[in-house]
């Protein structure tokens, strides 16, 4: 068995590779191109003798391959911007090493992933297509060694095509190992079993302790080490990653029932989490649809307020979500506030706020400022003591507080203080 090492051979060119050699004295072919760039240029290209099992790492094109129609190219025709990749099952355990340590190392580094094709008309018809990881049910690809979240091949081991004589095989890499004489290795261990005649097993006897000198042993013995913690840390990984997994769904469901109806609700829910948003801050909350309710009297404004800081002082609010802007929602509560005034001989309350949770359908964070357009009713609502929250607002006030940011006493200050739009320092 001989193998045939070519550097790059951007700089001697594939013509020169076997000049002044008997090709059939060559068993194995290992080329390194330049390594694949987002574009994938055709800047390189492996066309060994077919009787050679080849390694090649970032070569654009490579031929022949075996094919349902006979002999085929591949190359890397296309770059796939997802990040998602997954690594066959079924590799021996030190190809899946190779593979997870420093092929897919390599690949999260590029911008994009090249994708493994054929030409149009080669393989299937028509256009060219990227080859699927299903290709190994078909027979020309052995084995796929990682593939994209659509199943096209970024690298794998091929039949290579040939007419007569024992099957040779191709190993494509998209990148440009610093270790390709470890990827060598492990290909020969594989090609042996196909070819033992023409490719000697690698000296296993090299790896038994009996013959390891301390150095070696040590080392083997650190690496196994190495690999049980690994074993242990993926094991704690996966634990810990689905317990947290279970909290933050726990903790999306409290959020969705709580807090959160203040930017996604209306009516009664909204309610509730304008009601549980306001306690949290250390206002005294009277729902004065049940009080009334219960006294067998009209509907007015949704609550009453009072800050511990202002005690005798009533706050008047009214709670609205509309999957619009909510225009109505102004006029309605100074309503309210005239019917206060009319039961209560005169006298107005210390404050009357409207919490709107506007265009409750969308996305807030791309909702416009609440009342939009409506400056003018919004100045007038100021002087009676008015102020506007939009429920946003009172999310952020709430989870400023309960983050330890700043004190229940100052946020309720906040409030008490504001008037027209509720505005909060960032």
């Amino acid at each position: 068995m001989r193998s045939l090492v070519e550097g790059s051979l951007v700089h001697t060119g594939l013509a020169d590779g076997l000049d002044g050699h008997r090709k059939l004295d060559w068993d194995i072919w290992v080329q390194r191109g330049v390594g694949l760039g987002d574009e994938v240029p055709f800047t390189s290209a492996a066309n060994p003798p077919e009787h050679m099992h080849a390694l090649v790492f970032g070569v654009d094109r490579f031929g022949l391959i075996a094919s349902p129609r006979g002999g085929t190219s591949i190359f890397y025709g296309r770059a796939n911007p997802g990040r998602t990749m997954h690594v066959a099952t079924d590799l021996s355990d030190e190809v899946a090493r190779l593979v997870r340590h420093e092929l897919v190392p390599a690949l999260q580094a590029m911008d994009k992933r090249p994708v493994l094709t054929v030409p149009g008309g080669g393989m299937y018809g028509g256009d060219d297509r990227a080859v699927p990881a299903t290709a190994v049910q078909e027979g020309w690809m052995l084995a796929p060694f990682v593939f994209d979240a659509d199943g096209n091949v970024i690298a794998g081991a091929f039949k290579r095509y040939r007419q007569i004589g024992d099957q040779a095989v191709v190993w494509i890499l998209p990148h440009d190992s610093p270790r390709p004489d470890l990827w060598l290795a492990a290909a020969m261990r594989e090609w042996h079993e196909l070819t033992p005649d023409r490719i000697p097993s690698p000296a296993a006897w090299r790896n038994r302790m009996e013959w390891q000198t301390p150095e070696e042993a040590d080392v083997q013995k650190r690496l196994r080490q190495l690999e049980r913690e690994r074993s242990e840390w993926e094991k704690e990984y996966a634990r810990r990653r689905q317990s947290l997994e279970a909290q933050a769904l726990a903790a999306g469901s409290r959020a969705d029932v709580g807090l959160r109806r203040l930017v996604t609700s209306k009516g009664e829910p909204l309610l509730g989490g304008v009601i549980e948003a306001l306690t949290d801050l250390g206002f005294a909350t009277v729902d004065e649809d049940a009080r009334r309710a219960s006294a067998g009297q009209p509907r007015a404004h949704d609550l009453t307020l009072e800050d511990p800081d202002h005690p005798g002082e009533p706050i008047l609010v009214e709670v609205k979500g509309d999957s619009k802007g909510g225009g109505g929602a102004l006029t309605q509560t100074q309503r309210h506030l005239l019917r206060y005034a009319k039961e209560h001989k005169g006298d107005t309350p210390a404050r009357c706020w409207l919490v709107l949770n506007h265009f409750s359908d969308q996305d807030p964070s791309q909702r416009p400022p609440v009342l939009q357009g409506a400056d003018t009713d919004v100045a007038l609502f100021a002087q009676d003591g008015g102020l506007v929250i939009d429920s946003r607002m009172l999310f952020t006030l709430v989870r400023r507080v309960r983050e330890g940011g700043i004190s229940a006493g100052e946020s309720r200050s906040i409030l008490w203080r504001g008037r027209g739009r509720l505005t909060l320092a960032e």
